[in-house]
C-alpha cells in the first residue's frame, strides 16, 4: 500500500489501460488507441533505400557496434496485458530494428487472450522475457522473484541520450516506483503541457462514432439516451443494408478475443467513459464528479445497461453473429463499411478514405445526449501506464537499453505515426504533406488500409503487417505531440496540408448540422464533459489480487464473460433477465463480494487521499 500514498509531484490522473497502446482488458485501460486491441494498421518504418533489406553480404556489417550477421540476437518481449502482436516483428519495422541493432523482436501474447495466465506461468518458470512490460504494482513481486534487472547503472546520458534529455518526469516517476532504483522506464510519457485535455486528433477518443452520412440520411434524429441508440442504428441499417461488396451491414462489430484479464466484456464496459467514469480495480468504475463507485454487476450500472442495449440491438439484427469468435478480421469489416457504430475515434476510420470523405461519407462523432464524456488530462511522466524493463536473464541488456532510447526518438515516432518519409509522406516547402501511397494506406485518418503491397525498394510485403505491432510506446501516440525535427505534429491530422476540421465535406457537414467547430466545442457547449482532476495521488499503485482473492476472481471470469455473451444473444427479455440473475447468484456463491469489498476499500482510501491532497494544495 505504500505507493498508494500521495506523491510530492503534482501529477495528472491517468487511469489505466489498451492500451496500449495495452492490448486486452487490462487494468491499465485508457481512452486512446493504446488502450484498444492493437490494430495491425499502425505504420512504422523508415527509409531504407540505401540498403537492400535482403542483402546479406559476405562482409559483416557493423551498426552501432553490433556486428551483422554474426552477432544477431532475438529478444523476447512480453507484458501482463499482452503487447499487441504475436511472433517475430518483421516487415519494415523489423528491418529497421535489424539494420540498427542486428536484433529481432519476438512478441509474446497468449493466442486465446488470457495473458494473465501466461504471465503467471512464465513468472513461475522464472522467465518473463528479455523485455518486460509491467505495471508499478507488479514491481515488488517481480523484484522478489528476481525477474527484472536493475538497470540503474545502465541508464545515463551516454547510453540513453534522447530519453534522459527529453523525458525527465518519466525518469523521475520510474525511480520513484523503484524506491530510487530503476527497474523499468516509463512509457506513454508526454511533451504536452501537464493538465491539457487529452484529445485524439480532433476528437476525444472514447466517444460514440457513427456513419454520419447515413445518420443525416434518416433525418439526424436526436439520440437522447443509450437506450435510443438501437432504434436509430436500425433506421441507418435499413437505409443502407449492404456494403459496396454486397455484405450485410451490422451496427455493432464486437471483439470476441479481447477480454483477457477482466470479468466483463470489454465492448460493454467501453461505455463507462462515455458516461463520466473510469475503471478502478477489478470490480467496477469510479465517478469523480459524483464521488461514487459503479459496481460492475450493479443492477443499475452502466455495464448491465450496455449489455441490455446490445440485447435490444441484436433483436433488431444489428450485432454481427460472428462477434463472440472474431478477432483481427474486424479491421477489414470496418474498412469496408460493415459497422455503423464505434466506441473510439480511431476504430472504423478505415472507411474514411479520401474518396468517401470527399463525398461526405464516413464515421464521425454523433452525440448521445445523456452522456458526459470522461476526459483525461495530460500527464508527462507516464503515470498509469506500463513500465518497460529488462528481464533478468537478458543476454545483451546494453543493446536493449539502446533500443529503448531509439524507440523514444522523433525518427521512430514519426514513422510509427505517419509512415516512412518518402513513401507515405514527405517535406515540401518546409511542410509535411501526405503522398499518394500514404492516402491509400489511410495515414491521413490514422486508420490504415488492409493488405496494401509495399514497393520492392521499400522492402516489399504488406504495409500493415510490416508495422510496429506492439501496443506500448515511449511517447503518447495521440494528440498534439510535436516533432522537433519538422516543427509539426507527428499526427498528420494536424498538418496544415491535411487538417481535417472544416476542410472537407464530411467535417463541414458535421459543423453545419451541430453548430460547433468540432466535438470538444460541442461537448463544452452542452456541459457533456466529465474531466479527470489533476492530483498528486499515485492512482495506479494499488495492490493486485493474490491468493484466495485471485482464485475467486479467475473463477468469476469463467462464469461472467460467457454469461454476458448469452445475454446479448438471448431469445427474449425474460431470458436476458434470467441469465443475469443466474450469473449474479453464481458469482456471489464463488465469493465475489470479497473482490468488491477489496475494491471499495481502495475507492474509499483513494477519495480520502484526493481530499487530503486538495486540502493541502
Amino acid at each position: 500500500m505504500k505507493r498508494l500514498l500521495a506523491k510530492s509531484l503534482v501529477l495528472v490522473l491517468v487511469l489505466a489501460l489498451f492500451a496500449v497502446l495495452a492490448v486486452g482488458c487490462s487494468n491499465n485501460e485508457e481512452d486512446e488507441v493504446e488502450a484498444t486491441p492493437a490494430p495491425t494498421e499502425a505504420p512504422a518504418q523508415e527509409d531504407n533505400q540505401d540498403e537492400d533489406p535482403g542483402d546479406e553480404t559476405d562482409a559483416p556489417v557493423v551498426t552501432d557496434g553490433w556486428e551483422r550477421p554474426a552477432n544477431h540476437i532475438t529478444v523476447d518481449m512480453f507484458g501482463r496485458a499482452g503487447i499487441g502482436g504475436i511472433g517475430e516483428q518483421d516487415g519494415w519495422f523489423g528491418q529497421m530494428i535489424y539494420d540498427r541493432f542486428n536484433m529481432t523482436i519476438n512478441q509474446i501474447s497468449a493466442p486465446d487472450g488470457n495473458n494473465q495466465l501466461l504471465w503467471d506461468t512464465r513468472a513461475m518458470a522464472g522467465n518473463l522475457g528479455d523485455i518486460v512490460l509491467f505495471s508499478a504494482p507488479d514491481l515488488d513481486e517481480l523484484r522478489a522473484m528476481g525477474l527484472l534487472m536493475d538497470i540503474t547503472d545502465l541508464v545515463n546520458e551516454s547510453t540513453m541520450p534522447f530519453y534522459t534529455s527529453q523525458f525527465g518526469p518519466g525518469l523521475e516517476r520510474a525511480r520513484a516506483v523503484g524506491d530510487g532504483r530503476l527497474f523499468g522506464l516509463s512509457t506513454s510519457v508526454s511533451t504536452q503541457p501537464a493538465g491539457a485535455a487529452y484529445v485524439d486528433g480532433h476528437h476525444i477518443s472514447r466517444s460514440p462514432f457513427m456513419r454520419q452520412d447515413l445518420y443525416f440520411a434518416i433525418g439526424a434524429p436526436v439520440i437522447n439516451t443509450l437506450e435510443d441508440l438501437p432504434g436509430v442504428l436500425a433506421q441507418m441499417r435499413d437505409y443502407a443494408p449492404y456494403t459496396a461488396n454486397g455484405d450485410r451491414v451490422y451496427a455493432f462489430q464486437l471483439w470476441g478475443t479481447w477480454c483477457g484479464g477482466d470479468v466483463f466484456l470489454t465492448n460493454a464496459n467501453w461505455f463507462q467513459q462515455m458516461y463520466g467514469m473510469q475503471q478502478f480495480g477489478r470490480a467496477g468504475n469510479i465517478d469523480f464528479i459524483n464521488r461514487r463507485h459503479d459496481h460492475i454487476f450493479d443492477e443499475n450500472g452502466i455495464y448491465r445497461r450496455a449489455l441490455r442495449m446490445f440485447f435490444e440491438a441484436n433483436q433488431l439484427g444489428l450485432v454481427d453473429p460472428d462477434s463472440p469468435t472474431q478477432g483481427d478480421e474486424i479491421w477489414s469489416k470496418a474498412e469496408e463499411g460493415n459497422l455503423l457504430f464505434s466506441w473510439y475515434s480511431w476504430f472504423g476510420m478505415g472507411f474514411n478514405n479520401e474518396e468517401n470523405v470527399a463525398n461526405a461519407m464516413g464515421m464521425n462523432f454523433i452525440p448521445i445526449m445523456d452522456q458526459r464524456v470522461f476526459v483525461n488530462e495530460i500527464n508527462q511522466d507516464g503515470r498509469g501506464r506500463d513500465l518497460m524493463g529488462v528481464g533478468s536473464d537478458a543476454a545483451d541488456p546494453e543493446r536493449i537499453i539502446a533500443f529503448f532510447d531509439w524507440l523514444a526518438t522523433p525518427e521512430v515516432f514519426q514513422n510509427i505515426h505517419a509512415g516512412p518519409q518518402g513513401l507515405t509522406w514527405d517535406m515540401v516547402n518546409g511542410e509535411p504533406v501526405m503522398l499518394p501511397f500514404g492516402f491509400e494506406a489511410g495515414m491521413h485518418t490514422q486508420a490504415g488500409a488492409e493488405d496494401l503491397p509495399v514497393p520492392a525498394e521499400w522492402g516489399g510485403g504488406d504495409f500493415n503487417l510490416g508495422s510496429w505491432r506492439n501496443a506500448s510506446l515511449i511517447l503518447r501516440h495521440r494528440g498534439w505531440e510535436m516533432n522537433p525535427n519538422t516543427g509539426f505534429t507527428y499526427d498528420p491530422r494536424h498538418w496544415p496540408s491535411l487538417a481535417q476540421a472544416g476542410t472537407n465535406p464530411l467535417e463541414l457537414a458535421w459543423q453545419e448540422h451541430f453548430g460547433a467547430s468540432g466535438q470538444a466545442e460541442f461537448l463544452r457547449q452542452n456541459n457533456m464533459i466529465a474531466p479527470a482532476p489533476s492530483h498528486g495521488v499515485d492512482f495506479e499503485d494499488r495492490p493486485e489480487l493474490s491468493g484466495d482473492l485471485l482464485l475467486i476472481f479467475n473463477s468469476v471470469i469463467d462464469v461472467a464473460r460467457p454469461a454476458a455473451w448469452r445475454m446479448i444473444f438471448a431469445d427474449s427479455a425474460e431470458d436476458f433477465d434470467s441469465i443475469w440473475e443466474e450469473m449474479i447468484d453464481t458469482i456471489n456463491g464463488l465469493g465475489w463480494q470479497q473482490i468488491l469489498d477489496h475494491d471499495l476499500a481502495l475507492v474509499d482510501e483513494f477519495f480520502g487521499l484526493l481530499d487530503e491532497y486538495f486540502a493541502n494544495n
